[in-house]
């Protein structure tokens, strides 16, 4: 064998394996991440809530909690970013500030104030509509699973959790044209659905910035056990602190 050819054989395998790494980098470059449907353009919140429907007993097959909030017929709700939140209709009121939580049910003679968990999963933000918010991803642990087409559409899906919670797991599939989680799949101990979250009928709040307006609730068995509708939806509207002061 020449010496010409063996040196030919050398450089033909040293070109060969850099294209395949380079390949091989485009590829990880190319593998979806959660971060990139993440959006920071919504600083607050504002819709009215109407619940078209509500079934106790599938409700409570997923938790205690599902069940009472869903007794609440129509109410309003604000949220500003990253964790304020207040639900309020004639008969209720619960703010979310922070770590401190206060509710008042004056028909029941209710009047509390409590401390929840620091863990986000105890807390709640755009991901409850379907939106992920760029504030939750320093607590989110995230990894792509597969990309499907649905109405041809490419949807990403993604396991998660929230970092510090070994006790719940989500499973969420992003509808790639506008960032928006259609479904979430909840798993608590031992890896057992809890529920399913189906958002539906996208309307585009803004240029580019769409959010769900129907949202169902699915327990483990797969029956409907709530939907709920939000009008009048605002973002953006520089929303007092004052709606979020617990006194």
């Amino acid at each position: 064998m020449s010496k010409l050819f063996v040196a030919f054989s050398v450089v033909f395998t040293l070109l060969t394996m850099g294209a395949k790494s380079e390949s091989c980098a485009k590829v990880a470059c190319l593998t979806p991440s959660l971060d990139q449907f993440a959006t920071s353009n919504i600083s607050d919140f504002k819709a009215s809530v109407v619940v078209d429907m509500a079934n106790e007993q599938q409700l409570q097959k997923i938790n205690r909690d599902f069940a009472i909030i869903y007794r609440l017929k129509k109410l309003d709700i604000y949220y500003k970013d990253p964790d304020k939140l207040r639900m309020e209709n004639k008969f209720a009121l619960m703010i979310i500030n922070g770590d401190s939580r206060y509710y008042q049910i004056p028909m029941f003679g209710i009047k509390r104030t409590d401390h929840i968990s620091s863990d986000m999963s105890q807390k709640h933000s755009l991901l409850d509509l379907g939106v992920l918010p760029a504030s939750s991803l320093t607590n989110i642990e995230s990894k792509f699973l597969s990309s499907e087409t649905d109405n041809g559409f490419k949807i990403d899906i993604f396991d998660f959790n929230f970092k510090g919670d070994t006790d719940s797991i989500y499973k969420i599939w992003v509808n790639t044209s506008n960032n928006l989680i259609e479904k979430k799949e909840w798993y608590g101990a031992g890896n057992k659905l809890k529920a399913t979250f189906l958002y539906k009928s996208p309307k585009e709040i803004k240029p580019g910035l769409w959010l769900p307006t129907r949202i169902e609730v699915l327990n483990a068995d797969g029956s409907i056990a709530a939907i709920t509708s939000y009008e009048y939806i605002q973002v953006n509207g520089n929303l007092s602190n004052s709606l979020f002061v617990i006194s």
